[in-house]
């Protein structure tokens, strides 16, 4: 856990004590679902081409799915090159994204997706409910920020599996346009039972959220973040923050 304040170790000791620290978890992992595609013509256990992440919140005003605009684009492009082998996903829903855009930035990397409940439960996954929108972060908060990461997707004969990763880490800067977290992939525990192995490939990132963790009135979680970048020789997370995205999915320049 390294770059955590004691502060903020504590409180991680005191959500695994409390025992909700695994229900804190499954609440990130299931607020998202994996996004890749696929092609039909390669040998099974070799079709997945990218996997990255999508997260599901409502506004309150609408439901919306949120991602990384390269990952949108790389997605697009190669359902254009072979429509009749190519496919799309997302967790366990066929899910083509170039219809489905409601808006789309690709200096911010930012874009927002309609959605309907039956396709959000179909992915495997819940819908985020923030208390207002837009929720924010605040500097030196602890946050959990996470994705489904392509190296550790496996495929089987019939199936896949995918991992999400996630790790407890802290909001080192905040301004109106990115948010900035060193996660120390190569010395934090906290993606799991052990520290990540030297030089593991973190794609699949982009997408996922940065979520808050507060205390008041009760343990909580709040989406405040969408990755659009992992800097590895700075082992920091960007992200764009969800005041740049209005209560109908339009995203704020």
């Amino acid at each position: 856990m390294a770059g955590l304040s004691d502060e903020h170790k504590q409180l991680i000791r005191e959500l695994k004590n409390s025992g909700i620290l695994p229900t804190v978890e499954t609440m990130i992992k299931r607020r998202t679902a994996p996004f890749y595609w696929y092609d039909i013509r390669l040998p099974r256990g070799s079709q997945t081409l990218y996997t990255a992440t999508v997260g599901f919140l409502h506004t309150g005003s609408r439901l919306i799915g949120i991602s990384a605009e390269h990952v949108h684009r790389e997605c697009a492009e190669a359902l254009d090159q072979a429509p009749e082998s190519i496919f799309s996903q997302i967790g366990g829903a066929r899910f083509d994204p170039r219809d489905r855009v409601i808006d789309i930035d690709r200096r911010l990397d930012l874009v927002t997706y309609d959605l309907s409940e039956i396709e959000v439960n179909t992915a495997n996954a819940d819908i985020h409910y923030p208390r207002s929108w837009p929720p924010s972060a605040r500097e030196n908060e602890l946050v959990i920020v996470g994705g489904w990461i392509s190296e550790f997707t496996q495929e089987h004969e019939d199936s896949s599996t995918n991992s999400f990763l996630h790790v407890f880490a802290r909001c080192d800067n905040f301004t109106e346009h990115q948010i900035g977290v060193a996660i120390y992939p190569s010395t934090s525990v906290a993606w799991g039972d052990s520290a990540l192995a030297a030089g593991t490939e973190l794609g699949g990132l982009s997408g996922g959220p940065v979520f808050v963790v507060r205390e008041e009135p009760l343990t909580e979680v709040y989406q405040v973040g969408v990755i659009f970048e992992y800097q590895p020789s700075y082992e920091i997370i960007l992200a764009r923050p969800l005041s740049l995205v209005g209560p109908e999915g339009e995203i704020l320049s």
